[in-house]
């Protein structure tokens, strides 16, 4: 007990001594190196123009650019009507060609899908260079609105013929060289069938619940097993790694590249198909119409097909 005279107050109590500071472990952190594709789009080789570049020129030089991407000259160009190729006339007022074979004019559009084009030539190089650096190519009401396009159903036309010119250049030629392959299936239900239906779609019949509902473990099992047989009997492809029953709209993606030779270029050309399976005799149906030199199948202990190109 603490005794205080008449007229003073009792001392506060003493202050609690500080904690000692913990110590932590120091955090290992682990660096991946990055790898030769992403050192390559982090580097100044992957950007070559802008979009300033395009606004810059004239509509001579857009068309010369044109020309350079679709007969690698703009002097020595290829009729798109007959098909010749030579130094023909160039109207400098109408910006067209004028064939020396077949006295036809043509411009770098013609037969293409920027035929009968009203947009300026800046206009249409700047939002096809800004689709293309898009990683998922570009939205119609963002081009929109960086363009300064007209309407949105001009930029929703501009992209879907981007779309469709790339669609319709792909998968022509045939490709040489050192060229490997990757597959990818593409199977399930149909899109009819999955149209206005959750994710997690279940039957709400009452008989059918109630029937799974007195099955036990086992039997549950064995139902899945009698199934399996019988999609088997009726001609289902087994997956060699899950051993699940592939379904009837089973498809194989095929991708058919040409290596580029240099680190961290990527490929030089790519060609897609498909197929109902990844057997050799499909992959060498399907790549003997797309390769230049004959091809040669392996199949080691695993299931892998090794897909190699003579030079």
């Amino acid at each position: 007990m603490t005794c205080t005279a008449p007229g003073t107050h009792p001392l506060p109590p003493a202050a609690p001594a500080p904690a000692e500071p913990k110590h932590r472990a120091p955090r290992t952190s682990v660096r991946r190196p990055a790898s030769a594709v992403a050192r390559f789009h982090m580097s100044r080789k992957a950007i070559d123009r802008s979009v300033e570049v395009f606004t810059g020129w004239s509509d001579r030089k857009c068309i010369q650019h044109f020309a350079k991407i679709c007969w690698g000259s703009h002097t020595l160009v290829s009729c798109p009507l007959c098909g010749t190729s030579d130094e023909h006339y160039w109207h400098e007022k109408e910006q067209r060609w004028k064939c020396n074979h077949c006295r036809k004019q043509f411009s770098v559009t013609s037969k293409t899908v920027f035929a009968n084009r009203r947009l300026p030539w800046q206009k249409l190089l700047a939002a096809t260079h800004l689709w293309a650096c898009g990683a998922a190519g570009q939205p119609a009401s963002e081009l929109r609105r960086m363009l300064s396009l007209g309407g949105y159903n001009t930029a929703f036309t501009l992209i879907s013929k981007l779309r469709e010119g790339l669609s319709r250049g792909f998968n022509t030629g045939l490709i040489s060289g050192l060229v490997e392959m990757d597959a990818a299936h593409a199977a399930g239900r149909r899109a009819s069938e999955k149209r206005g239906s959750p994710q997690n779609y279940r039957v709400n019949d009452p008989e059918e619940a109630k029937d799974a509902a007195l099955l036990t473990t086992t039997a549950k099992a064995k139902k899945r097993y009698a199934e399996k047989q019988a999609a088997i009997a009726a001609g289902g492809i087994v997956h060699p790694e899950h051993g699940n029953v592939f379904p009837d709209g089973r498809r194989m993606v095929f991708a058919l590249r040409r290596r580029s030779g240099a680190k961290g270029k990527g490929a030089l050309v790519t060609r897609v198909g498909w197929a109902p399976r990844s057997t050799p005799a499909a992959i060498a149906r399907w790549s003997s119409s797309l390769m230049a030199f004959g091809v040669h199948l392996q199949q080691p202990a695993g299931g892998v097909v090794v897909l190699r190109s003579g030079l």
